[in-house]
């Protein structure tokens, strides 16, 4: 049995092109579908943009979808850092009462 070789920059996903997706097709979610976010991408595609205002925001937030989708390890690790530091249940008790 031979092991599948895959090279490392086969299907990384680029910030320029991101950015040229959000400028030309953001408002309709392109961005997000490029970096394979279709869950997000069909919301926006849906609320147009998060009604335009949140088109405008993503603009900072494009670098970070894109080490995501080329799944930076480095990325990930910050991720996971972040997610045990501020680590929160969704339903505590006396949060809705």
């Amino acid at each position: 049995m031979t092991a599948k070789v895959v090279h490392p920059s086969s299907g990384r996903k680029s910030v320029v092109w991101a950015y040229v997706f959000w400028l030309f097709g953001g408002i309709l979610g392109l961005h997000h579908f490029y970096l394979r976010r279709d869950r997000h991408a069909f919301i926006w595609w849906s609320t147009l943009g998060g009604f335009g205002v949140g088109w405008l925001g993503e603009v900072f937030r494009i670098p970070r979808y894109v080490r995501d989708a080329n799944e930076d390890p480095q990325y990930i690790q910050e991720l996971i850092n972040r997610m045990r530091q501020y680590k929160k249940t969704l339903w505590r008790w006396g949060a809705f009462g």
